[in-house]
């Protein structure tokens, strides 16, 4: 016969593993935080460029010479949340080798949908090398800054 309190210690992780996905898809509470981010002398935490529209989308990576990082992600996605200080702070270390945007799905006024069918097939966050508007390489999930720094 198991004891109430062996009941507990198994149940117990399994209901906080449940109750903090619940909370960290609703936006309760921030997952991954901005530890380890870049400053500017403001002390603001700069971000790479938004891509609001396909208008954009072809001005700033498709009719762009060099390479560019596109981040396809979404505000609701928890690896996305934990990517995007690393790409922010990316952004600011690699400036003069490339060129990094955000393209997200959930903002609010944006019309994304063609670059989302064209380029993300298998999930979110997805991340694609572009050069000189051609696709160099992808990946898909999350990673760490010094895997996502060796990648590009």
């Amino acid at each position: 016969m198991w004891s109430i309190e062996m009941k507990l210690s198994r149940v117990f992780p399994i209901l906080f593993g449940f109750i903090l996905i619940v909370l960290c898809s609703a936006g309760c509470i921030e997952y991954g935080g901005r530890s380890g981010s870049t400053t500017t002398e403001s002390g603001d935490i700069p971000e790479a460029l938004h891509i609001m529209n396909a208008e954009e989308f072809d001005a700033e990576v498709m009719n762009h010479e060099g390479y560019v990082l596109v981040d396809f992600s979404a505000h609701w996605c928890p690896p996305c949340k934990a990517l995007a200080p690393l790409i922010n702070k990316l952004a600011v270390e690699m400036k003069d080798k490339i060129k990094v945007v955000k393209v997200l799905q959930d903002d609010e006024g944006a019309k994304n949908e063609d670059a989302f069918e064209k380029y993300v097939g298998r999930g979110i966050p997805t991340l694609v090398i572009f050069k000189s508007g051609e696709v160099v390489e992808t990946k898909v999930g999350g990673l760490g800054y010094s895997a996502l720094e060796k990648w590009v």
